[in-house]
């Protein structure tokens, strides 16, 4: 099914408006309720009438669909390891150490029918009776994304057993949080986590039984073991367990809609991880609210390339969408996902030739800014062709022109840069954060059609997407609110975003409600009662404004609003996700505060962006690392900046004066991003303090 007319302009609006009383007990003025036209007089609830819980997915997918591919995985045929010499600054003085970098060598997709899909749940099932297990218990999934998670979590499910979810890039501290609060007993990991698990199982009481994938090491398994206290564990593989079901099978014993489904931790961006609590009808209602704005836009055998955390809400979601629809899964990862991060083999994107994919903002800017950094190397009449021919595509899509001039571009320039990326995408998702109107706009116009989601994990990570009920493509939405849920505007005085103003559209903090909506957070009743309303409204803190075709833009944030020493506002993330989009910028990290008369830019730069640039003008560097304390390289960071800034049309007050360059990559694991990969802002200005000080100097 062709996506082009995704990026036509758009149609009439896709929303109805509901009264709503005009102010809140508490005086402040509110718009009215706003909801998908699919759910004028009643929110979707579920997507088939016979589908009222996750385990009835994948019960109704092996009757329907049987023997046909539901998911697949890749095997590693070996492990080559490649080292390089850099050269970094510390405390003003080079240094030179060698990196060791590990790359895979990765055979074909082997595949999963939905029948043996289901007959490893009920192996999974069986063994997880035998270990004593039953309804109400609850397994913490502390391992990547991998067609097992997903056989265990069913195998959860058809037990009656809740899962809660740990991201596999958790530190120790944030590991225990998620074993302790909701007193896990049940621990699926991989023996690759074996260390941090090992760190923190003496610091819990409640672990019994680590089922682990992957092959496990005697003296890994004592040392967990032992770290427990003597007798305490009972440690198995993931094929032992399921060895235990085929010798003890049992009945399933399938959970009601309003049975616990899962408690999907937050990443901590600022403290201890929330536990959000989640029934079976809360995932359903999501999958309806998607199933009823995008009626024919995914289909049986689509590929999906699943990659995202399966322990954040929205992989969660999508991988349970496509189970439902036929949708094939396969099973990647980051480190594997392109042919230049693997060896001897393809990279996952282009093996697997995916039909739609989800990532987060830094996956596509990467993608735009790797694209870009090819055309770059390119004879000055290749490059001239290939802007030509954007401009013909951009003109064709965003007007009422025949698409066949986008088919010439396509078929001169962009056929094989759309082979990179297995050259049959026709949609994907972006969501997590806002993306950059830039690469929203080049990526659509190049590759396919980029489109915006919006949520969080109170919502089960739906509440805006975009739908082709609106035939219309623009940046800066991030659709119309999805079938399951409806939402309202609601008057902020501080930052002077006001509900109802005659002639204008309805803006102010977006409120959520619906079926697909959390209760709450676990064992957290203040934080409850701060977020939610009695009548059942979330309060988002996401500031939007309804746009006339229905959809909704994000345009601030309640929180990081920040007031200068001159008295105007700057809305940090707003400002992070626009200059993202600069071609040096691998992560960005603003700061600004009420002493200060304009922000500054934390940089984690590209590496190929900032080697060519020191090629260009002639600098001499071994390593990347060294690079960052150049001043000319640092001056020409900024300068794009400010061209970002420029093209963007911000305030003076907006515009970035001074950077800091980061030598290092910000990971999870360095603790300058979260699981979710989102920034930790409080770490990374701590880390950067003196930097900070000495450039406002």
């Amino acid at each position: 099914m062709s996506t082009d007319f995704f990026l036509k302009p758009g149609a009439s609006s896709c929303t109805v408006e509901l009264h709503e009383p005009r102010e809140l007990a508490d005086g402040v003025e509110q718009s009215n309720r706003f909801r998908h036209k699919v759910a004028e007089h009643a929110l979707l609830h579920t997507p088939e009438p016979d589908v009222l819980t996750v385990h009835d997915v994948v019960m109704r997918s092996a009757r329907v669909f049987g023997d046909s591919p539901a998911m697949g995985y890749r095997k590693v045929i070996r492990v080559i390891e490649e080292s390089k010499e850099i050269t970094r600054i510390v405390n003003g003085h080079e240094t030179k150490e060698t990196k060791l970098w590990k790359y895979f060598e990765l055979g074909p997709y082997q595949w999963i029918s939905y029948k043996e899909l289901l007959a490893d749940i009920k192996l999974v099932a069986g063994g997880l009776a035998n270990l004593g297990y039953t309804a109400g218990d609850k397994a913490c999934l502390y391992l990547p994304t991998s067609p097992e998670w997903q056989m265990f979590a069913h195998g959860c499910f058809a037990q009656s057993m809740a899962i809660t979810t740990a991201y596999d890039t958790l530190g120790p501290e944030g590991l225990l949080w998620a074993l302790n609060e909701p007193e896990i007993p049940l621990v699926f990991t991989h023996v690759d986590l074996f260390p941090t698990l090992t760190k923190v199982i003496g610091q819990n009481s409640t672990v019994r039984h680590v089922v682990y994938k992957g092959e496990a090491k005697p003296q890994a398994l004592a040392d967990l073991a032992a770290a427990a206290g003597e007798g305490r564990l009972t440690i198995l593989s993931y094929d032992d367990l399921k060895a235990r079901g085929k010798l003890h099978p049992c009945e399933m014993r399938p959970p009601s809609k309003d049975d616990l489904c899962c408690i999907m931790y937050t990443s901590g961006s600022t403290g201890n991880p929330k536990g959000v609590v989640l029934t079976h009808a809360n995932i359903i209602a999501a999958m309806a609210g998607v199933d009823g704005v995008i009626p024919g836009l995914l289909n049986f055998g689509d590929r999906y390339l699943a990659m995202l955390p399966l322990s954040h809400v929205l992989e969660f979601v999508v991988e349970s969408y496509c189970l439902l629809k036929g949708i094939i899964l396969g099973y990647g990862s980051p480190r594997t996902l392109t042919d230049a991060s693997v060896r001897n083999c393809l990279g996952d994107i282009r093996e697997l030739k995916p039909t739609v994919m989800a990532g987060v903002p830094a996956v596509w800017d990467t993608i735009k800014k790797g694209i870009l950094a090819k055309v770059a190397t390119m004879s000055p009449f290749v490059q001239n062709l290939f802007w030509a021919m954007y401009k013909v595509k951009a003109i064709a899509n965003s007007t009422s022109l025949p698409l066949g001039l986008a088919w010439l571009a396509d078929t001169i320039v962009f056929n094989k840069i759309k082979d990179q990326t297995g050259g049959c995408l026709k949609i994907a998702l972006s969501g997590g954060a806002p993306i950059s109107e830039d690469t929203q706009q080049f990526l659509s116009t190049i590759l396919c059609p980029i489109v915006q989601g919006y949520g969080m994990t109170e919502g089960s990570a739906m509440a805006c997407l975009y739908t082709n009920y609106n035939r219309g493509f623009a940046t800066k939405q991030v659709g119309a609110p999805v079938g399951c849920l409806e939402l309202k505007f609601v008057d902020v005085p501080e930052m002077d975003y006001k509900s109802r103003v005659a002639g204008q559209p309805p803006q102010g903090e977006i409120w959520v409600r619906g079926p697909s909506v959390t209760k709450g957070y676990f064992k957290r009743v203040e934080e409850t009662r701060e977020a939610f309303t009695d009548d059942g409204w979330l309060k988002t803190g996401d500031v939007g404004r309804l746009n006339a075709d229905g959809t909704v833009s994000i345009v601030d944030r309640r929180k990081n609003l920040v007031k200068l020493a001159n008295g105007e506002y700057v809305a940090l993330e707003k400002l992070e996700s626009i200059y993202a989009g600069c071609k040096f910028v691998g992560k960005i990290c603003l700061f600004a505060d009420s002493y200060r008369y304009y922000p500054v830019a934390i940089v984690q730069p590209l590496p190929a962006a900032i080697e060519t640039e020191a090629r260009k003008r002639g600098i001499q560097f071994d390593s990347w690392e060294q690079l960052c304390h150049n001043e000319e390289i640092r001056d020409a960071i900024l300068a794009e900046l400010k061209n970002v800034a420029k093209a963007n049309r911000l305030a003076h007050a907006e515009v970035v004066q001074a950077v800091v360059l980061a030598d290092e990559e910000w990971t999870p694991e360095s603790g300058m991003l979260t699981a979710a990969m989102k920034l930790k802002r409080r770490d990374i200005l701590a880390h950067f303090k003196a930097e900070i000080e000495k450039v406002y100097q």
